[in-house]
């Protein structure tokens, strides 16, 4: 129970093995727990389990379809299970990123192993979380550069369909709820900008930023759809907060109006708007043309196979 796992923590700290990080807030941060150095540079190694009970509770922890009563849940399931890896290819690509990228550390060699791993043994999560309905499994934290390595039926390559802009573009359904009498000028100007998968490019250009499109579109995140409401003097208002008063004022003011009664109810109301189009409403239209087909989600983007792409 919680007072075990509390032991061991407390044990593995006292010895040396793992250090506590970040500060505790009650419903806002959660303490982070990392292994110390050197363990957390050493890179993980396969140990073939050989007692028998405990390899059956892991064989247990292998999720099945018959697992979930939902139609959608179940095709998502069976169709991680006919995803398989190109093993020794994925492995040989890791160690030779760990000795040609800078930034590609040991803790990443071992993240990166064991998911490779997992797929090529078998062992595959499947979950729906609470706050946005989102599907969450092997795939979901995947490197997205060892996406080449998978296969469907042991050969054919997977192909990814993503929305841009997705939960900026989204939004768009919370503007037509919220300004039911018509769109205003700017709300019609964000509407083109996202749904032509530029409001990034937009953001970028108009702040002389110097950042690559990946980092903008995780500040944006951070400081506007996502962060607490800002309360104070306008001068000390981060540069994404000023661009989106002047230049879509009234964008602004829906996405302050979403997070009046707290900083995460944008980002489940718009996590429940794509869990319901990615999941319930695209895979079950596929299944309603072709049960057999192949299909993941990953949030807002689809795993498929070239022969289901048109559907």
């Amino acid at each position: 129970g919680n007072k075990l796992y509390t032991t061991f923590l407390r044990e593995l700290m006292n010895i040396g093995i793992i250090e506590r990080s970040g500060m505790y807030v009650p419903g806002q941060v959660s303490r982070g727990y990392r292994l110390k150095e050197p363990f957390r540079s050493d890179k993980a190694i396969t140990i073939r389990i050989k007692d028998s009970k405990i390899a059956s509770k892991k064989l247990t922890m292998r999720v099945t379809p018959e697992d979930y009563s939902s139609t959608v849940d179940r095709f998502l399931i069976k169709s991680l299970r006919n995803i398989c890896i190109e093993y020794k290819d994925a492995l040989k690509q890791l160690k030779i990123d760990l000795e040609n990228k800078e930034k590609y550390t040991e803790y990443h060699f071992n993240s990166d192993f064991v998911a490779i791993t997992d797929i090529a043994t078998g062992q595959w999560r499947y979950s729906r979380d609470d706050f946005g309905n989102r599907a969450h499994h092997n795939l979901t934290n995947y490197r997205g550069s060892l996406k080449r390595f998978l296969k469907v039926n042991e050969s054919e390559p997977l192909i990814g369909l993503d929305i841009a802009n997705s939960q900026p573009f989204l939004f768009n359904i919370v503007l037509g709820k919220l300004f039911k009498e018509g769109l205003p000028s700017d709300a019609k100007k964000y509407k083109e900008l996202t749904s032509q998968g530029m409001l990034y490019a937009y953001i970028q250009e108009h702040l002389e930023s110097k950042h690559e499109i990946k980092q903008i579109k995780r500040e944006f995140f951070s400081k506007v759809f996502f962060s607490r409401n800002f309360i104070g003097n306008r001068k000390n208002a981060n540069r994404y907060t000023v661009l989106m008063e002047n230049h879509f004022p009234n964008v602004y003011k829906a996405i302050w109006y979403c997070k009046k009664r707290g900083h995460r109810e944008l980002p489940k109301t718009l996590q429940r708007i794509e869990s319901y189009i990615m999941i319930e409403t695209v895979i079950n239209n596929l299944l309603e043309e072709k049960e057999d087909a192949f299909c993941i989600t990953i949030h807002d983007e689809l795993l498929t196979v070239k022969e289901d792409v048109s559907r």
